[in-house]
Order: C-alpha cells, then sequence, then structure tokens
C-alpha cells in the first residue's frame, strides 16, 4: 500500500522538498501597525519533529516491477497452492512419523512402501516396495520392488547388498530387473525442430523430429562393486548383462516409429540387444548442510562431481561395439542462512565408435524430468549430449523445501562438433519432500522454450535423486 501511494504522490504531486523556500507571510499575519515580524513557520515535515521520507526513483521503480510480476506471480501462487497445501498438512499431522510407523518395523530396518508416479503423456503408475536393511546382521540390503503403469507398464527390480560384510568400505550388490516400457518415445536424431508428419515413405531419422512411439522390453542382471576410499571419495565397478528387444508400440496417442522412419537405420531395432557393458565411476563428495536444523538430506554447500568411462560389446547378433563416457559435476551454494540454496549443474555423456557400432537405443539423450527438463522425455538424442543447470532452493518446512530451476543444453553428432547454435532452454518449479537422511518425493511443473509444458510427481522413498540418469 505505501508504494501505492508513492506512485499517486508522484502523479497528483508530492510535497514540497526540504530545501525549498519557505512561503511568504501571510499578508493579514503584518497588516497590524507597529506589529512585530511573526516567526517563520516550520517545514510541515519537520512541524512534529520527525522527517518525512520522500519516495525515491528507486523505490518507484521497485514498486512499478512489484505491480508488474503481481499476475504471474499469483498465477504461480495459484497452481502450487495444492501441493503447499499437501506439504503443510504432512508437516502439521506428522505424516512421517506416521507413515515409518505404519509401513516399517520397530527397528526401522523392514517394511513394505508404497510407490507412485506421474509423467505428462504417460499417466500415472503406483506399485510397492519391500525392503530388509540388516542382512547377514552387517546392514546388508534386500529389496524387491514391482510397478505397474505409468512410462514403465511394468517394472520389477530384486537387489541384495553385502553391506559390511566385507567391511566397512567395501560393499558388493546382485541386481536382476524387468521391464516393459509399451510407448517409448522417439523424435530422430539431432536438434531439428518437431514437425507432425513426413508423409511418403520412411525417412534417415536424421532428416525430421517426428514423435513416434516404440515398444521396449529389457531384461538386466548386474553386480556391482563399490569401493570407499574415504568419507568423500569411492569407486564403482559395475558389469551387466542385457536383453533388449523392440517392437511396433500399442494404443499410441502418434505413429510408430516403424511407419515414419527407415528401421534399417536404427542400429539395433531389428536384431535386439543382447550386450555385456562394464562401467568404472569415480565419484568425489564433500556436500553437507551447514544449519544445525537443516537434515543431511538437503545439503548446502559442496560438491558432487561424478566422472565414468564404459564399454559396451555385443554377443550373439548384436552390434554393440563402443565406448562411453562423461560427467557430472554440481556445486551447492549457501546463500542465506543454510538453507537457501543455489545448485550449479553441469553434464556432459557422449560416446565412441563407428556408426553401424553403436544402437539407437544406447545414444545419449536430453529430455525429461531429469535431464533438461521441460522438454519430453527423450526429445533430443544423438552421439553427445550435455546440459548445464541453475536450481533455486528455499525452505518451506524443515523436511520440505521448493526449488525454481533452468536447464540450457543440447545434443551433438560428436564431442568435437559442441557448438551453441541450437541450444534447448527449459524452466520451471516444484516442491520436495524429504527425511533426513533420504529422499521421498518430487512434484514439478516443467515448461520449455518450444513451448511444452509437463507435470511429474514421483514418490520413491529409496531412490537416489542424484542418482545418473543414464547408470547402468
Amino acid at each position: 500500500m505505501d508504494s501505492f501511494l508513492a506512485i499517486l504522490a508522484i502523479v497528483f504531486g508530492t510535497p514540497r522538498a526540504h530545501g525549498d523556500p519557505p512561503s511568504p507571510p501571510s499578508p493579514a499575519a503584518s497588516s497590524e501597525p507597529g506589529a512585530a515580524a511573526p516567526a517563520e513557520l516550520p517545514e510541515p515535515e519537520a512541524a512534529s519533529g520527525i522527517a518525512i521520507a520522500q519516495p525515491l526513483p528507486g523505490r518507484t521503480r521497485r514498486a512499478i516491477l512489484r505491480y508488474l510480476l503481481f499476475i504471474p506471480r499469483w498465477a504461480f501462487t495459484i497452481l502450487m497452492a495444492p501441493p503447499r497445501g499437501a506439504m503443510w498438512v504432512y508437516e502439521r499431522y506428522s505424516l512421517q512419523t506416521r507413515f515409518e510407523d505404519i509401513f516399517m518395523n520397530t527397528e526401522k530396518t523392514l517394511g513394505v512402501f508404497p510407490l507412485a508416479s506421474y509423467e505428462s503423456g504417460f499417466g500415472v503408475g503406483g506399485g510397492a516396495l519391500f525392503f530388509y536393511r540388516d542382512l547377514f546382521g552387517k546392514r546388508g540390503q534386500l529389496r524387491l520392488s514391482g510397478t505397474y503403469g505409468g512410462l514403465e507398464r511394468q517394472r520389477y527390480v530384486a537387489s541384495i547388498s553385502t553391506g559390511d560384510l566385507l567391511g566397512e568400505r567395501v560393499e558388493v550388490r546382485f541386481e536382476a530387473s524387468y521391464r516393459l516400457l509399451l510407448n517409448q518415445l522417439f523424435f530422430g536424431y539431432g536438434t531439428r525442430d518437431m514437425v507432425e508428419s513426413t508423409g511418403g515413405a520412411p525417412i534417415d531419422p536424421r532428416d525430421a523430429a517426428v514423435r513416434t512411439r516404440y515398444r521396449h522390453e529389457d531384461m538386466k542382471g548386474a553386480v556391482k562393486v563399490s569401493v570407499e576410499f574415504s568419507d568423500v571419495a569411492r569407486a564403482r565397478l559395475a558389469t551387466a548383462l542385457t536383453r533388449v528387444d523392440f517392437r511396433r508400440a500399442r494404443d499410441t496417442d502418434g505413429p510408430d516409429a516403424a511407419d515414419v522412419y527407415d528401421i534399417d537405420a536404427l542400429v539395433g531395432y531389428r536384431s535386439g540387444l543382447r550386450s555385456l557393458y562394464n562401467e568404472l565411476e569415480l565419484v568425489f563428495d564433500t556436500r553437507r548442510p551447514t544449519a544445525t536444523l537443516v537434515p543431511p538430506a538437503a545439503p548446502a554447500t559442496g560438491w558432487r562431481g561424478e566422472a565414468f568411462i564404459g564399454y559396451q560389446l555385443g554377443v550373439v547378433d548384436d552390434p554393440s561395439n563402443f565406448f562411453r563416457y562423461g560427467f557430472d559435476v554440481r556445486r551447492h551454494i549457501d546463500l542465506y542462512a543454510g538453507d537457501r540454496v543455489l545448485v550449479l549443474r553441469a553434464f556432459v555423456d557422449s560416446v565412441i565408435g563407428d556408426t553401424g557400432d553403436i544402437p539407437f537405443h544406447s545414444l545419449p539423450r536430453l529430455g525429461g524430468p531429469r535431464a533438461l527438463r521441460g522438454y519430453q522425455r527423450n526429445r533430443f538424442r544423438d552421439r553427445t549430449a550435455g546440459f548445464v543447470s541453475a536450481e533455486y532452493r528455499y525452505p518451506i518446512s524443515r523436511n520440505a523445501l521448493g526449488f525454481l530451476y533452468i536447464d540450457a543444453g543440447s545434443v551433438w553428432p560428436g564431442i568435437d562438433a559442441i557448438d551453441t547454435d541450437a541450444i534447448g532452454l527449459g524452466y520451471g518449479g516444484g516442491f520436495q519432500l524429504h527425511g533426513r537422511h533420504t529422499f521421498l518425493a518430487r512434484i514439478q511443473v516443467l515448461a520449455s522454450a518450444d513451448g511444452d509444458l509437463l507435470f511429474n510427481l514421483s514418490f520413491d522413498p529409496v531412490s537416489d535423486p542424484d542418482a545418473r540418469y543414464s547408470r547402468p
């Protein structure tokens, strides 16, 4: 209201400044002969002895900006009102504690958690996770999960880890999984603008970007060995044997990839993939909270860096024969009080090999709720992918935070072909729930410079939101 009154004052007139000359005395006051000259009247703003601050140009500009931002600010507030209300209920009624009491045993070593997800273009998914955290009496873990619907029509995962059985610094994890994705998205290669249809004969995937679908089914067995060198540095060696088959999509909202693109140009589509992938990953993580009341799950300062290199070799009829390498670096900057945090990120994923030796499914890609957010999942795909991100996080409560972000990135036909001619821009925001040490849920509203507007919800109490999305 003060800013509004200041603007009115400027438009319709402002009080006389302190340095202006005083008004001449009234003639009536000096009309009596011999009367003493009246004392000079004090300035209006000095009459009470209290100086009145005058509106400054800078304050006026800020007031105008505030009113210009009124509509988008309230639009965002209204859009985010339901999730913010849910978070208030979560804190007010201690839902985390109630949740753990219902789904976990007293020692917090065994439990069954519900899982839920939603992603624009894929619908709602749900399932359950069973876990036990004290195998062998050495903090080993057993996990069994199953989900149905959403991005993955069916997904089943079983894993077992050794915990401290081999010592406090070494852990081995065995994992087996099955996934069925009925309507995966494929837009061709590169960064061409999307078109509705090409018509005519099937085209090369580099000639046009058409939103198509295909069916993906995979089975995987993996062994992962993690070694901690210190509290902030560790290495991980993973070996995975994978079988992947591709078919026509089912019940899609658009054309099938086989009807638009030349299938012979999609390496591995006809024969499927039977491959062995080995990867070495190095991780350096110094992130930590800086305020006593902020949980470790919401670090405020430090670095997290990952560098990886892998090699994939096909067996039977799989043509795979290529190297993969890249890095993922995050910097957390404490802006204020340990709970206003700026997170900067840079990510690169690239492959080296002959064109006929790299399956289309294995090419680096961007788009979706984790990499170049705001674009449709797998919108961009090529031999090299990279993006940078800036995310501002602010507190809502001890176990909830809000965030606003902007991502910029692209794909290129090689690491030596990186340029800035076709950079995609994504932006948005959302809310995150976390426990003291673990991630619980994230709600995001995602938009892109191309006009996409997407919504994503993930409720997965044991997932790692920092895990690289291309990790085997």
